[in-house]
């Protein structure tokens, strides 16, 4: 039989490093977080475990330095408002986001909710027969039309596709209705370069690491005004991409937006 050899300075530095996750130092927003571990677990639906969730934040922060700089309040508002929404944060599953933002002379954290996230409100939703989302390429068969004899017609080219050129999302409801929209990739990187957050003129946050996936939450923003929405959909859409503030979930979001110069990401109104 092999013998397993242990390394026992690999061993007390995992063992230092479970200890600093399990007990943050005091003030930050790592402890504040664990404190906050019952609050959370009253916002989350039931079936998603509070544990795991708070995990997933942890390494947010530890992942994302800045993140553990911004306000408590709007850090906090964000995370309530994910996990009443049955979201989890990061890119492992795109379900929404937690980006760090100078605004207005405050660091502060904006939450943002994937692509992913909004297939899940709406599937959990249950008032929408499905929804079809997706990037066309420069050598596949595509035309639409809009008016009242509107149609859409996609055919993915076989073997090299070609560039992305548009995005598309078609949603049908459960009475038979057919709404979609288009948005050529040009018309995405406008929206992009409009809202995504900036540092130094670079581009950040999920518009840098998923752009396909956000182009496509863009096109299905386009139509979600005119589907059926929950409750759960509606509070959604009014905390997308703002600075939430609340200290419980029994406290109303209080909620604002950032307003970015698109050559320069700065917030506009910042002195």
């Amino acid at each position: 039989m092999t013998e397993i050899q242990t390394d026992k300075g690999a061993t007390a530095a995992l063992a230092a490093t479970k200890s600093e996750v399990a007990t943050p130092p005091k003030g930050t927003l790592a402890a504040m977080l664990l404190a906050s571990k019952t609050s959370i677990e009253a916002a989350l639906p039931r079936g998603i475990s509070a544990d795991r969730f708070v995990r997933i934040v942890q390494t947010e922060l530890r992942r994302t330095p800045k993140l553990a700089q911004t306000s408590p309040a709007s850090f906090l508002g964000a995370v309530l408002t994910s996990a009443q929404l049955g979201l989890e944060v990061g890119p492992a599953l795109g379900q929404s986001y937690l980006i760090p933002y100078r605004n207005h002379g405050v660091d502060e954290t904006q939450l943002i909710i994937g692509f992913r996230g909004w297939l899940a409100l709406i599937h959990r939703g249950g008032q929408i027969a499905s929804i079809d989302a997706r990037e066309v390429h420069e050598n596949d068969m595509f035309d639409y039309q809009y008016g009242d004899e509107s149609y859409l017609k996609h055919k993915p080219a076989k073997g090299d596709r070609g560039p992305v050129t548009d995005y598309y999302c078609v949603a049908k409801t459960k009475n038979g209705g057919r709404i979609f929209e288009v948005m050529s990739r040009a018309e995405v990187e406008k929206h992009r370069d409009r809202y995504a957050k900036k540092v130094n003129g670079e581009i950040k946050g999920p518009w840098a690491t998923h752009f396909d996936e956000m182009a496509l939450k863009t096109v299905f923003k386009k139509i979600y005004k005119w589907l059926p929405a929950t409750t759960e959909q509606q509070m959604a859409a009014s905390v997308d991409e703002g600075i939430i503030l609340r200290g419980s979930i029994d406290e109303e979001p209080e909620v604002t937006y950032i307003d970015v110069d698109p050559d320069t990401g700065e917030v506009l109104g910042d002195d």
